[in-house]
C-alpha cells in the first residue's frame, strides 16, 4: 500500500541503468547495438565475467551467473 507519499533520496537505478554502466566501463558505448551482433555481445559477455566481484542486482551476496548472462541473447 502507498501512504501518498514518496520515497526520500535518489530513485532506485534499473537493471538497464547497471548494465549501462558497465558497458561503458568495458569500452561499449551502446550496450543495446553488441547485445544485437552476436560477436559483440559475446566479447562483452567475456569481459563481465572478467570481472571479480561482479554482482548480481538479486542479493548483493551472490556472484553473477554466467548462465543468466547468455540468457539475454
Amino acid at each position: 500500500m502507498s501512504s501518498g507519499r514518496r520515497q526520500r533520496g535518489r530513485p532506485k537505478l534499473r537493471w538497464e541503468d547497471g548494465v549501462m554502466e558497465d558497458a561503458r566501463k568495458w569500452g561499449e558505448r551502446n550496450w543495446r547495438n553488441a547485445a544485437r551482433n552476436t560477436d559483440s555481445w559475446q566479447k562483452l559477455l567475456n569481459k563481465a565475467l572478467a570481472q571479480k566481484g561482479l554482482l548480481c542486482d538479486d542479493d548483493d551476496d551472490d556472484l553473477i551467473n554466467p548462465l543468466a548472462l547468455e540468457m539475454v541473447i
